[in-house]
Order: C-alpha cells, then sequence, then structure tokens
C-alpha cells in the first residue's frame, strides 16, 4: 500500500446526474463522501458528517490505565479520539492501600456503571476496547445496550464459565474469604512476571512493574469465585470480538472459548480469535499486530450511518486502483 492516498476523487454517475467527491482518509485506510452536486436540478449539497468513532479502552485488575499507554499512543496515531479512564477511586503506583481504602471494596458492577457514564458522555460511536476485568465489563457494557462495538481480551470470567485449573491456582491468591474480600490483593514482582511475561526482558518487566502496578480490589477476586457477574440478554447486542491468548494461566483459552459459546448463543456477530502469547497480550512482543487487527475488525462492525462519514472500501470505491 502507498503512504499517500490521491488527493481527491470524483466519481460521476452520469446517467443519473449525480457526482461525488471523495477525501482520503489513509490513516484508516478507506475514502470518505464529503459532497456532491445534482446538475439535473442544478443543486449542490454537503454530506453531514458522522462523528468519529471514540475508541474507550478498559484495563483490568492490578495495574492503572497506563497499562494502555501503548494502545492509546498508537490509536490516537491513527487521528482517533481514545480515553483509557481509571477506575474509580484507583491508587497510584507505590501508594499505600490498606483494608480501609474504598478501592478494595469496588464490586465489577460499580465499575461497569463507571464506564456506563464515560460511554453515554460521548457523541458518536464508541469502540469498547477491555482486558481481563475490563473484558467482562466490555461484555457487561453490551449487555446494558451501550457502546457500538466491543473487542474483549483474555477476558475474566462471567456466571456459568467455570475456571479451568490452571486458572484457579494462578489466581488463588488473591481470593480472600474474610471482609467479603474486602481488602487488598497485591500482586509481587515475581508473579507479575509469571503472569503477564511472555517475551519481555526482565528490565522492562521492572520498569511495567514500577510504573503501572498496584493492587487489586480483593472483593473483584470474591466476586468472581463466589459470586459471579450474570449477563443480561439482549437480542441487539452489539458485535463482539473475544480474543484468547495461547498460553494465558489467568484466563485460559479455553474458559474465552466458553465464553465465546455463550455469547454465540445470542445470535449476534461473536468472533474469536486465539493468539500465541501469556495474559500480557497488550504489551508483550506483537501487542502492535493485535492493535491494528482488533480495530480494524471494530471499525468495520461499526453500522455505515456510525462510521466516519459515508465509507467506502478502497477495493470498490469506483475509479480507485485497489492496490494503492
Amino acid at each position: 500500500m502507498h503512504n499517500a492516498l490521491p488527493a481527491e476523487r470524483k466519481v460521476s454517475l452520469a446517467s443519473r446526474g449525480v457526482a461525488i467527491w471523495y477525501k482520503p482518509r489513509p490513516e484508516l485506510g478507506y475514502y470518505e463522501a464529503t459532497g456532491g452536486e445534482m446538475w439535473a436540478w442544478g443543486l449542490g449539497w454537503g454530506l453531514a458528517q458522522a462523528a468519529d468513532p471514540t475508541v474507550v479502552l478498559v484495563h483490568g485488575a492490578w495495574v492503572t490505565e497506563e497499562s494502555w499507554d501503548f494502545y492509546k499512543e498508537r490509536y490516537e496515531g491513527r487521528g482517533l479520539t481514545v480515553l483509557a479512564p481509571e477506575w474509580p477511586y484507583e491508587p497510584e503506583p507505590g501508594e499505600v492501600v490498606d483494608k480501609n481504602h474504598p478501592f478494595v471494596s469496588l464490586e465489577i458492577e460499580q465499575i461497569a456503571d463507571h464506564y456506563q457514564q464515560v460511554v453515554e458522555s460521548i457523541d458518536g460511536p464508541v469502540v469498547l476496547v477491555g482486558h481481563s476485568f475490563g473484558g467482562l465489563i466490555v461484555q457487561i457494557l453490551l449487555s446494558r445496550g451501550v457502546g457500538d462495538v466491543g473487542v474483549a481480551i483474555c477476558p475474566a470470567p462471567s456466571r456459568g464459565i467455570v475456571p479451568s485449573l490452571r486458572s484457579a491456582i494462578t489466581t488463588l491468591p488473591s481470593v480472600h474469604v474474610r471482609r467479603g474480600g474486602r481488602v487488598p490483593a497485591p500482586i509481587s514482582r515475581k508473579a507479575f512476571g509469571r503472569v503477564f511475561s511472555n517475551g519481555v526482558s526482565e528490565v522492562d518487566l521492572d520498569e511495567a512493574y514500577s510504573k503501572v502496578v498496584i493492587p487489586a480490589p480483593g472483593r473483584l477476586f470474591w466476586e468472581a469465585t463466589f459470586r459471579p457477574v450474570r449477563l443480561s440478554k439482549r437480542p441487539d447486542r452489539a458485535p463482539l470480538l473475544l480474543v484468547a491468548g495461547e498460553q494465558d494461566r489467568v484466563i485460559t483459552k479455553g474458559m474465552v472459548r466458553a465464553a465465546y459459546r455463550k455469547q454465540r448463543r445470542q445470535g449476534q456477530v461473536t468472533d474469536l480469535w486465539t493468539i500465541s502469547g501469556s495474559h500480557g497480550l497488550i504489551a508483550t512482543p506483537g501487542w502492535e499486530v493485535l492493535a491494528d487487527e482488533s480495530l480494524q475488525w471494530a471499525l468495520s462492525q461499526l453500522p455505515s450511518e456510525k462510521q466516519a462519514g459515508e465509507m467506502v472500501n478502497l477495493e470498490d470505491a469506483p475509479g480507485t486502483d485497489p492496490h494503492l
């Protein structure tokens, strides 16, 4: 693909007295209709532009919103608006979090409510991308009719999905029965490397641990073990992509396949990708491919009236070279 697209295309349908101009959107790979004329009546018109999609990134447990920095920078470089909101009461890395800190009592529905408020304040279509517990939040939001398309990467399980033995062994130290789980659930540097790394150097792991790692709300793991979230069935649920890591020890590929089967039974667009990698797919080597291809999938699922202007695929646009 060339680095630049022609400045403008004009498509004439002489038999119908219509001419339409398209401007290129090279960062997204399509042409956008910007205006035209109907010369049979001497009228001109300008296309009312739909708002560009906004990407909302939802992080998981043990990390802050800065865990999405790679994605955020990459998507913003493509001209998209990207939000990576933090969780309510979220502490800073290194901050002391004890049993009295409100963060440790957070429940998954409270976090979903928080993101719902964020999404509903956005003008235009919203692409939801979540990782781990964030992937479960994406599914909760879609089940509420919030968001236009969702990507759930290594999503935490909802009700009806039984954790694998490997997952149970990995997460068991974070499950606290006392106080209903309302205690901090920290993760050690050693455990962080074992859970999230896959081809990441020790130096990079040390930097990531100091920059983005925080204790998780113990209540989340208590809920996941004793009172999993039930997803509401919705006949008009937005399209959903589920992504599993082949070597993931926290949310095994079998658990993601179970989530896929459960979602697919509802009859809406549901896809499943299984790729090589650990639970840290969004930041380990190869994350760029996942970021780009999952975004491309998400944008392709948006209804045409919610895409940025009137999109025309390069291969289908009249008068264009599909190999540009």
